[in-house]
């Protein structure tokens, strides 16, 4: 059976399993055990099938995925998303739309430490929209700067989803990490201009705040040490050579753990809630992990990369031209499709014929996750609509309406990125 033929009966496969509300892993583990019984024979499936989900767990960098979700969790009690907001409402609030602009900081602050966006969009919108609804600000300017801040926390490393890049295609996650500072520093950046120039032009979004003094702000910076000790003993140690990324995450999660009993957070009721939380979420993780490598397994035996890859090669076009189209395939990909189902199944076919073409594979991990990114804030799927839906009272509609502007941010953020790779590369090119 020819490759093209195996690739659009597996995805059409895939796409009525998710419509048929199939648990994600299972429904590609069957898949991709059907697939490998098709092309080998019954007895090399079985045993692939015992074999594969202990080798795929055996990678040591898949520890970090507790670790960081452990250290997300952890956070969440401590308050420090609260001073996060604090910090930046206190330094921004004489800007149009301040408290959305602090918001959108807070994100990328608390995204430093947390790696998961829906955390990112839950810790810091539980704290910053009541008080933009106090204030009187807009609901879709509320609901739409917090849903696309949330974001930031995939971005901004350290990163979940880069982890799984990483284990995926093999290729450094802690390069691929400091590939996303810029961008992400960038994009936090073009949100809050759109904030600024859109209450700019219409005030009444965003009531002016009281001014704050010197002494408060100053304050409010001290309040904030936590932020930076983690910050450093995760991204600092990571790009100073001094530790790999599951030995950083491991330093984060304790880090967080001694924070929180120095702010007398650290009960048994709240450790045993993060401990269960952390358990619940990295075993969901892992086993979609484990379904889609083996889904992938299959498309691989099938050759289906490797056809999509000699199709793209020979193409008679600039190859820029297809990076293009690939972009524009993650868009309307990521509209349709979770996150996970996004990375862990598509990737591994895409990934080859990238690297064939002679991008870099480390740039592509930044531009790939900016488009996962652009995924989560736009309808029917985006997860971090459904997480501000959540927390707020305001409707589906306006938090839609609300997030959609800041895709132009996004978007010109995966512009830059492509159009000048350094932004990603500069930050990996420094650590030798």
């Amino acid at each position: 059976m020819e490759w093209y033929v195996v690739t659009i009966l597996a995805f059409a496969a895939m796409f009525a399993i998710v419509f048929a509300k199939v648990p994600i892993a299972f429904g590609l583990g069957l898949l991709g055990l059907v697939g490998l019984w098709a092309f080998l024979d019954g007895r090399a499936a079985l045993l692939f099938l015992g074999n594969h989900p202990f080798s795929v767990l055996q990678n040591f960098t898949l520890v970090a995925v507790p670790m960081f979700i452990l250290m997300a969790e952890v956070i969440l009690f401590t308050g420090i998303s609260g001073d996060l907001f604090d910090l930046f409402n206190k330094w921004l609030n004489r800007l149009p739309g301040g408290l959305a602009i602090s918001g959108i900081m807070a994100c990328a602050g608390f995204g430093a430490m947390s790696g998961s966006s829906t955390a990112t969009a839950a810790g810091i919108g539980s704290v910053a929209i009541p008080e933009m609804q106090r204030r009187g600000y807009d609901n879709r300017l509320t609901a739409g700067s917090v849903a696309a801040g949330g974001g930031l926390g995939i971005l901004i490393p350290p990163s979940l989803p880069l982890i799984f890049y990483g284990v995926i295609t093999e290729v450094s996650v802690g390069k691929l990490f400091m590939a996303t500072l810029i961008p992400g520093v960038i994009m936090a950046l073009l949100e809050s201009t759109y904030v600024t120039i859109h209450c700019k032009r219409n005030p009444r979004l965003a009531p002016r705040m009281p001014g704050v003094s010197w002494k408060d702000r100053a304050v409010a910076l001290r309040e904030v040490w936590p932020v930076l000790v983690l910050v450093f003993l995760v991204l600092g140690s990571i790009y100073l050579g001094w530790a790999t990324v599951s030995e950083a995450a491991a330093m984060g999660a304790f880090g967080a753990l001694c924070l929180a009993l120095v702010f007398r957070r650290l009960t048994w009721s709240n450790l045993r809630g993060s401990l269960l939380a952390t358990v619940r979420a990295t075993s969901a993780v892992l086993i979609i992990l484990v379904g889609a490598l083996f889904f992938g397994y299959f498309l691989t035996v099938a050759q289906v990369p490797q056809g999509l890859s000699n199709v793209l090669v020979n193409l008679p076009v600039n190859r820029w031209v297809i990076m293009v189209g690939i972009n524009v395939l993650l868009l309307v990909l990521g509209c349709v499709m979770d996150m996970a189902t996004l990375m862990l199944v598509v990737l591994p076919v895409l990934f080859p014929p990238v690297v064939a073409l002679g991008f870099d594979p480390v740039w592509f991990g930044a531009v790939f996750i900016i488009n996962v990114q652009i995924g989560l804030i736009t309808p029917p799927i985006g997860m971090d609509l459904f997480v501000i839906k959540g927390i707020c009272d305001v409707s589906m509609g306006d938090i839609i309406k609300g997030a959609v502007p800041f895709v132009i941010a996004m978007a010109i953020t995966l512009a830059l990125t492509m159009a000048f790779p350094q932004l990603a590369l500069l930050v990996p090119n420094l650590m030798g």
